[in-house]
């Protein structure tokens, strides 16, 4: 690429806006410059020419720097990260201490009725499990390194109790009650609910919500 330059007694030039030259070197007459974007241009005409013509040299891309986000997200293997993805939020455990867990994990491997298993498909079935589990119960989210320690947390059995799924069918069904008084009235009538039209609005929603759990309770007993 040939671009003109200016250049003064000090060979300083100007290319962009928000380009600068920060090295100029001089060999028997001519010119490099090196600019503050990592290019670098060497004249093909001696130094006491002013009307100076530059050769732009494209540096390989790996002598670019990497950008500061890509360079942190590279230090972790991509099967870490697609375990990281899908653990539960709000443990507030650290992300480099559960990769050296995981890495150890791996390394000791792991053995299903005498034979090789992958830990991996391992490790991704418990934390599939475990974020379900999580979800259903509410319960405190274990530290990332804590769940793939030598205890091997990712192996525990995070079968949904009964109690939780029925509280969690309970919730969806209240969450469909009306939250407008012009509309619950005529929705409790549409599916069969039995409300005083003199009550208030909060009372009405509550018998709503007994009921809902009592007719759940009769489904699954």
């Amino acid at each position: 690429m040939r671009c003109p330059l200016r250049s003064n007694d000090n060979y300083g030039v100007n290319i962009m806006a928000d380009e600068k030259i920060i090295q100029i070197t001089e060999e028997q007459g001519y010119i490099t410059a090196l600019t503050n974007q990592g290019r670098i241009f060497i004249s093909n005409g001696k130094s006491a020419n002013l009307n100076l013509t530059w050769n732009e040299v494209v540096l390989p891309p790996l002598n670019k720097p990497k950008p500061r986000a890509q360079a942190k997200e590279s230090a972790y293997s991509e099967d870490f990260i697609d375990f990281w993805s899908f653990y539960p939020k709000g443990h507030g455990g650290s992300k480099k201490e559960a990769y050296r867990q995981y890495k150890e994990r791996v390394l000791e491997g792991f053995r299903i009725d005498g034979k090789d298993a992958p830990v991996h498909e391992q490790i991704m079935k418990g934390v599939i499990k475990y974020a379900g589990y999580i979800k259903a119960t509410g319960q405190h989210v274990k530290h990332p390194a804590t769940f793939l320690g030598r205890d091997k947390h990712y192996l525990n059995d995070y079968t949904i109790p009964e109690s939780a799924k029925r509280h969690n069918r309970v919730k969806q069904e209240w969450e469909k009650i009306p939250e407008n008084e012009h509309l619950i009235f005529d929705w409790a009538k549409k599916h069969s609910f039995k409300v005083n039209g003199q009550d208030s609005i909060f009372d009405t929603k509550r018998k709503i919500q007994a009921q809902i759990k009592q007719r759940i309770e009769q489904e699954l007993n």
